[in-house]
């Protein structure tokens, strides 16, 4: 399950707590039974990018300390969540944003923008990559952006319902908690001359 968690003063700090095997979130294994009525184990077939290997590795960018993977490319970018599986060379890179529920759109195409240029760097360096800027909105709305990651990586059906639901929880929980601290001493903005 990935969850969304917020550091202090921030609403895109995420950590990622009890992250099941990428196998495990993108194939359900179920016993059928067969013609003759034995029982047999079946793995249902995997339709998400995920599905690809049971090897990726998932970098979260935490209190700014996310390093894109050199063997990549060279940027200053930290995408929130960058997972990489090195053969073939595939990459998805994920961007959290969480406005105000009016500014969804917009801040999907400042973020598709912001990325698009590391995102093709990386295809020119042979790396099949895709880009997902999310947006949750303040008030706890996931937008058709959080669905579609969602569903490409290969989180289909009630699984997908309950991360979305997640997600909208967190971000209406952290907005809760700024705005009851919004008159704290400690959060006044400073005057420097």
């Amino acid at each position: 399950m990935i969850t969304v968690t917020y550091g202090f003063r921030s609403h895109q700090d995420l950590r990622i707590d009890g992250l099941r095997k990428v196998d495990g979130l993108c194939q359900t294994s179920k016993t059928v039974q067969d013609h003759k009525g034995d029982k047999k184990s079946a793995k249902s077939a995997g339709t998400g990018i995920l599905h690809d290997s049971n090897n990726w590795e998932m970098l979260v960018d935490l209190g700014k300390k996310l390093k894109f993977p050199e063997e990549v490319t060279h940027t200053s970018l930290r995408p929130d969540i960058v997972m990489l599986l090195r053969s073939p060379k595939l990459m998805v890179m994920v961007e959290l944003t969480v406005p105000w529920e009016e500014r969804v759109e917009e801040s999907h195409e400042i973020k598709k923008g912001k990325y698009q240029d590391l995102a093709d760097t990386c295809k020119e360096r042979g790396w099949k990559t895709w880009v997902f800027p999310v947006e949750v909105g303040c008030r706890g709305f996931p937008s058709q952006s959080v669905w579609k990651m969602l569903g490409a990586v290969g989180i289909k059906g009630g699984a997908r319902n309950t991360e979305a639901h997640a997600l909208g929880k967190a971000a209406e929980r952290a907005s809760s908690w700024l705005w009851l601290r919004r008159n704290e001493p400690t959060w006044q903005p400073s005057y420097t001359r």
